[in-house]
């Protein structure tokens, strides 16, 4: 009766352990927060409404008119990743700083359950970084994004650095959707340089990922990965489209190496405070930055027209379907 009345005890006890952790966390699961720790990503499905998936594509699309219409007037912009296809139509691969187009991303990035989930992960206090991009994969066309890290790009104190992505469209293996190489956020940050210029991706012809996981979800839901952890996207091979708004987020106590970076999607900028909490979404400002000891790397010289789209040199091996 001893024996049984302690393993009682001991079950009753760890159940309230776990509601207890559970508790502090508003919408991840301690499984989902465990393999975010330990893997590098997780994956929130049908986090948006139907109605707010409705209205983010009319978004887009409205987005997508201002380019074809920009792209024939022959205006140039940093707004706009481009390129021509084969029979000489508008390929349409990026859309930058959509949260300043568009007020239904204005209103996606400060969305409070995809907030609830970014606290979840790197704590109450956190603000965002001026890296808003909407990536598109048009069905049979959509570009390959190669292998990087995104840490590579905008190195902090410490990596309580996120990129939080709302799924447009259901996502497949088969147009496109996000690969991690899991675990790799507690590793090296692998050479993103070529002719000792930052070059967006993984250059190291060597590199062979392996144990790849597939972000398969359906449409509404929200991916989230380390800022360290490697990953990339294959070709849109399907006839269905594979569209995906990105959003980054940090922790106050991180502070970015290069300084503020600003509107003009460049990776550094001035050691300016007001700038930096002029970014805050949630919390309290911070004056005493987090220190820790993991690798970095700077991305200098950075070109701020540089693309992952657009690679004009021999790299790793692209992600395949």
């Amino acid at each position: 009766m001893e024996v049984i009345l302690r393993s009682f005890c001991y079950r009753t006890l760890m159940v309230r352990c776990a509601r207890k952790y559970n508790s502090f966390n508003k919408i991840l699961t301690s499984d989902q927060v465990e393999q975010y720790r330990e893997e590098g990503y997780t994956v929130v499905k049908n986090l948006l409404s139907e109605e707010e998936l409705k209205q983010t594509r009319v978004a887009l699309d409205e987005l997508k008119e201002r380019s074809i219409k920009s792209f024939q007037a022959g205006e140039k912009s940093d707004i706009y990743e481009v390129e021509r296809g084969a029979d000489g139509k508008q390929i349409l691969n990026r859309i930058r700083f959509p949260c300043e187009l568009h007020e239904t991303f204005y209103n996606l990035q400060r969305h409070d359950k995809i907030l609830d989930c970014v606290e979840d992960l790197i704590g109450p206090s956190f603000r965002y970084i001026a890296q808003d991009k909407l990536n598109l994969k048009p069905a049979c066309t959509g570009a390959a994004v190669r292998w990087h890290q995104d840490w590579a790009f905008f190195p902090h104190t410490n990596d309580s650095v996120l990129t939080a992505s709302i799924l447009l469209h259901d996502t497949t293996r088969s147009n496109g959707c996000l690969q991690i190489v899991p675990g790799t956020h507690k590793g090296p940050i692998l050479s993103h340089y070529f002719n000792n210029t930052f070059a967006n991706v993984i250059t190291d012809k060597k590199f062979k990922p392996n144990n790849l996981v597939y972000l398969e979800a359906p449409a509404g839901s929200l991916t989230l990965h380390n800022a360290r952890v490697v990953h990339g996207s294959a070709k849109n091979t399907s006839n269905q489209p594979r569209s995906t708004l990105c959003f980054v987020f940090t922790a106050m106590d991180a502070w970015p190496l290069l300084g503020v970076g600003g509107r003009d999607f460049m990776n550094s900028g001035p050691v300016d405070y007001d700038l930096f909490t002029a970014t805050l979404l949630r919390g309290n400002s911070c004056f005493t930055p987090r220190m820790e000891n993991i690798p970095v790397s700077l991305p200098i010289p950075f070109h701020a027209t540089s693309s992952v789209f657009k690679i004009e040199f021999e790299t790793a091996d692209e992600p395949a379907p």
